[in-house]
């Protein structure tokens, strides 16, 4: 995830980007779910990506923060019929 670590206040927005290399020899569709802490709004959000062999593609979403501390977003990837969930995560600091 990108960034890892991010900052925000209360009430603002947080954009978050998710890069995925396809290691297969042909094209696979990623989908996403983005894990967000209770309270946080979706302002939009990517419901996955289509990648070519061998090369990376990106997804993002924004969200709106709330809450104040340490928070924790991850994001379950389902690709072939493989389910990671929360596979991977980026840590966002909320202050008011």
């Amino acid at each position: 995830m990108d960034p890892y670590g991010s900052e925000a206040r209360d009430g603002e927005n947080v954009t978050l980007r998710l890069r995925i290399l396809n290691h297969a020899p042909q094209r696979q569709t990623y989908r996403v779910k983005w894990n967000v802490p209770a309270g946080w709004k979706t302002v939009e959000a990517d419901g996955g990506v289509a990648v070519p062999a061998y090369k990376e593609g990106t997804t993002e979403a924004v969200f709106t923060v709330q809450g104040e501390g340490l928070n924790v977003v991850t994001v379950d990837v389902e690709f072939a019929g493989r389910q990671l969930r929360e596979w991977t995560e980026a840590l966002v600091r909320v202050r008011r």
